[in-house]
């Protein structure tokens, strides 16, 4: 009995030392994320880590202040925050992979350990949990609001199989350090108000002595907004938390309004950096429909974070990653604000704003917490177009929120004199039925020891079941063809995917399975263009190539791959004592005027050279020589209009 009291003892002890609790809260998230350092750049990782040249040289730092702060193909935002921090990375890694996964977890753990703290800011700010803590006969208990509430919050955040995409994936880790500087920038503006609950209005610290931390997070805010459009929300949070907790607001906000609305400026009228993409189907109407259901599969995520995926399926034919061209637009224009499913997410999007405006004095962390899921996704909410209707990344600042209200309600749960611990233990409900026995005895409500035992049972289950998910979804970003071969296995019916798929698989040269995924894209949508062009394989001891769905192939005095009304002749010959020069002069045929002709590149031979001739009335003619290995490929067609010119680069880009 001793033993198990003093075991109580020291459990209460150690959640009680705010040093332990951080500890605590690291390591667990650090061995949640220990098997990233197995993972390679995947998908996007490549563009902007291998093929992007600007950060590499230190000489181009004015220009990432310009269009140049991101690839070519990645135009329409604007983070010269983030191009700085891959800037530094190369210089300080190169192309190591063990630093990037370090900064990455840096960000994680940094974000982790300030949303520990701006909780216990706010909880111990909170008057009436403060009162209402000093009432209690608390000698034991673990489950103290100040004590309890940001340690749950901090460790279902840094736990939180939600946090995977943000963090995991490399790129999104430099986004992800914009909401660093946001969460840091935040915490300074609460460090520089006065700890006195319900003050009028904002006060600094007596003498200035802490103004430093207001400048420290104005800069802190200019960073984030530099780095990640999500962070624009920074204003509008401080305003919320003025709002929940302190009746009025100071000038002292007017910067980081003056901060945001620079970088805006500078981002649309001086750099002209347009938005991202287009509504769906050019309609922000249809738009905002979508979005509801893409805000309630949010909170379902939160809430039960399984089925992880990059790519969601929002509403039949319609993925979160938007593809423009094959968005279901009949399943988009069927949308009504009268249909089931959106009133019923409407509803629950309205019924939690009337919560928060009538019930703020009241549960004012409650409201903050819901305040913050919402207000932190509207950069992302489409009201712009994003050319993306949700990604689980974007849920890494939001959800903030969600754990600030769970850990706030299992705190509650478990402290609250109206507990169900205290008002139906099972002895209880026994008698209530009836029953004819002496349970009188065992009627009286859970002690604190055993209501910490119950606790700390849950406690262990929730987070091993977060702390397993985590670790193995972190195994899905193990490379691109990892990534897409878990969103294939997820979503069968995906067309985008299995069309991804291929082409990795033709790239690997792997060229059986990269036919049997062309084809599945095709039949899943028929208007694939890329897929169409590419679902057949031919093969022999010499050449390889994909050719288009429906076209035939002949093995006559070389290989003709044909359709109706057009043909592409395919022949093959060493080029033996020859140099490519000499075999070039030798090859004296004439099918028509020379228009032109010169070398051409193609991926996969080392000299490509073209022929181009002109026929009156005709369609112009051309003719390849492709060199490779001490083999010559000749290659003739005629194509007449755009789609059989698409036929004809699809083939040549994949003979090998």
């Amino acid at each position: 009995m001793q033993h198990c009291y003093a075991g109580h003892r020291l459990m209460v002890t150690c959640f009680k030392n705010t040093k332990l609790q951080l500890l605590i809260v690291c390591v667990l998230t650090l061995l949640a994320y220990s098997n990233i350092f197995a993972n390679e750049f995947a998908t996007d990782d490549i563009g902007y880590f291998y093929n992007w040249d600007i950060p590499r040289h230190i000489e181009n730092i004015a220009k990432i202040f310009t269009t140049d702060s991101v690839p070519k193909d990645e135009q329409g935002v604007y983070r010269p925050g983030k191009a700085l921090l891959i800037m530094l990375s190369y210089k300080l890694w190169g192309l190591n992979l063990t630093g990037y996964h370090l900064f990455s977890l840096f960000v994680h753990l940094g974000s982790t350990v300030l949303v520990y703290f701006i909780t216990r800011k706010i909880v111990s700010s909170m008057e009436y949990e403060v009162l209402r803590i000093k009432k209690l006969n608390t000698k034991y208990s673990i489950l103290n609001t100040v004590y309890s509430i940001p340690f749950i919050t901090a460790l279902l955040f840094g736990l939180h199989p939600i946090h995977t995409e943000a963090i995991t994936f490399i790129l999104a880790s430099y986004d992800s350090a914009g909401l660093l500087f946001y969460l840091l920038a935040f915490w300074l503006y609460l460090l520089v108000l006065k700890d006195t609950p319900g003050v009028e209005k904002m006060q600094l610290h007596p003498r200035g002595e802490y103004a430093w931390l207001y400048f420290a997070s104005i800069l802190s805010a200019a960073a984030a907004f530099l780095t990640y459009e999500m962070t624009f929300t920074l204003p509008l949070v401080i305003m919320l938390y003025h709002f929940c907790f302190r009746k009025k607001l100071a000038a002292r906000i007017i910067p980081y309004w003056l901060i945001l609305a620079g970088v805006i400026l500078l981002r649309v009228f001086m750099l002209h950096i347009p938005s991202r993409g287009e509504y769906l189907g050019g309609d922000f109407y249809l738009t905002m429909l979508l979005m509801t259901k893409v805000f309630i599969q949010y909170i379902q995520l939160l809430i039960l974070p399984l089925n992880l995926s990059l790519d969601h399926q929002v509403a039949p034919g319609i993925y979160s990653v938007v593809y423009p061209a094959y968005v279901n637009l009949e399943t988009l224009r069927a949308q009504s604000i009268f249909e089931p499913a959106i009133l019923a997410n409407a509803g629950i999007i309205t019924g939690v704003f009337v919560f928060v405006l009538k019930w703020y004095k009241k549960l004012p962390l409650a409201a903050f917490a819901i305040g913050w899921f919402f207000i932190t996704l509207l950069p992302v909410s489409n009201i712009i177009p994003q050319g993306q209707i949700m990604a689980e990344r974007y849920l890494y600042l939001p959800s903030f929120g969600f754990c600030l209200i769970a850990g706030y309600s299992i705190s509650k749960i478990f402290n609250s004199k109206f507990s169900i611990f205290n008002k139906f233990s099972m002895f209880k409900f026994l008698k209530h039925l009836n029953f004819n026995s002496n349970f009188k005895s065992y009627t009286r409500p859970l002690d604190v020891k055993t209501k910490n035992y119950v606790f700390f049972t849950l406690f262990f289950l929730l987070f091993s079941f977060y702390f397993y998910q985590t670790y193995q979804r972190n195994k899905d970003w193990k490379d691109t063809p990892t990534v897409w071969q878990t969103l294939v296995r997820q979503n069968p019916a995906h067309p985008v995917a299995n069309l991804t798929l291929a082409r990795i698989y033709k790239e690997k040269g792997q060229n059986t399975q990269a036919a049997f995924y062309f084809n599945k894209a095709l039949d899943l949508d028929p208007n694939l263009k890329d897929a169409r062009l590419s679902s057949n394989f031919y093969q022999n001891k010499n050449l390889s190539f994909f050719y288009p769905k429906g076209w035939n192939i002949k093995e006559e005095a070389g290989i003709k791959v044909s359709k109706k009304n057009f043909e592409i002749q395919i022949e093959s010959e060493m080029l033996g004592d020859n140099s490519i020069e000499d075999y070039l002069l030798k090859q004296k045929e004439s099918l028509g005027v020379l228009k032109s002709q010169g070398l051409v590149k193609l991926p996969h031979f080392t000299t490509a050279y073209l022929r181009l001739y002109t026929l009156p009335f005709k369609a112009d003619i051309y003719q390849f020589f492709l060199f490779k290995a001490g083999n010559v490929i000749k290659v003739t067609a005629n194509p007449v209009d755009i789609e059989e010119k698409s036929s004809l680069d699809s083939i040549l880009e994949s003979m090998d």
